[in-house]
């Protein structure tokens, strides 16, 4: 989750309030002094999993919605990056899994196709190294691109190793947890919240209507699945 720092915070007192450490909040949002933080400023707040979930898939409802062949690793990912992005609430869940489940062909195509050497040198994607444009190319089931993304995406989960491996750790390890932070910072959830027709989710998610058909088929499964 979000907080935007008021005044009179510090970083202890954040700390105290999420019940987390100094050190963790300096960690997710790549704090170096701890005394030195701005009123207004967004601060990432990590949260590790216990039994209490506040949403949890199964894998018999991914199952249902046409999921197949799968790892448990894949069912924690997914209920890691719903509860850690707030992907909660009914109507963005439902567009959210549809979603992924067309642009992945439900877990299938986890790394874009393409070998990623049109997005070298873009540096409007903070590709700025030379082999940045493979090492950052899509992966996870909405496609995450670019360096700068990457270093977001792996400020908010707290692992480096997102940046320092790139394409195939993404797509291997956080196939859900990426599209979930694409989600959570484009306002996807705040989006969906204002009950949005397929059509326009689409258009937000793809920049057309690219599979229409398809997603609209998916999402009415999720809203048979998950109630």
């Amino acid at each position: 989750m979000k907080y935007v720092v008021k005044s009179g915070d510090s970083l202890s007192r954040i700390g105290e309030k999420f019940g987390v450490s100094v050190s963790q909040l300096q960690q997710w949002n790549g704090i170096k002094n701890p005394d030195f933080i701005l009123v207004g400023q967004e601060l990432m707040i990590m949260k590790e999993l216990n039994d209490t979930l506040t949403r949890k898939i199964t894998r018999s409802q991914l199952e249902a919605i046409g999921w197949s062949n799968f790892s448990e690793q894949i069912i924690n990912d997914l209920n890691q990056c719903i509860n850690v992005y707030r992907i909660t609430e009914l109507n963005p869940l439902q567009h959210f899994i549809s979603q992924c489940s067309h642009e992945s062909g439900c877990g299938k195509w986890r790394i874009e196709l393409a070998s990623g050497e049109a997005y070298e040198g873009r540096s409007d994607l903070g590709n700025v190294f030379s082999g940045d444009g493979r090492k950052f190319k899509g992966a996870g089931f909405i496609q995450l691109t670019g360096r700068y993304n990457y270093t977001q995406f792996s400020l908010s989960i707290a692992d480096p190793e997102v940046v320092n491996q790139g394409v195939t750790y993404v797509a291997e390890r956080y196939p859900w947890s990426s599209a979930g932070y694409w989600w959570e910072a484009n306002g996807m959830n705040n989006f969906c919240l204002l009950s949005p027709t397929v059509e326009q989710v689409t258009f937000k998610v793809n920049g057309g209507y690219n599979g229409l058909a398809s997603r609209k088929s998916y999402y009415e499964k999720c809203c048979e699945v998950i109630s």
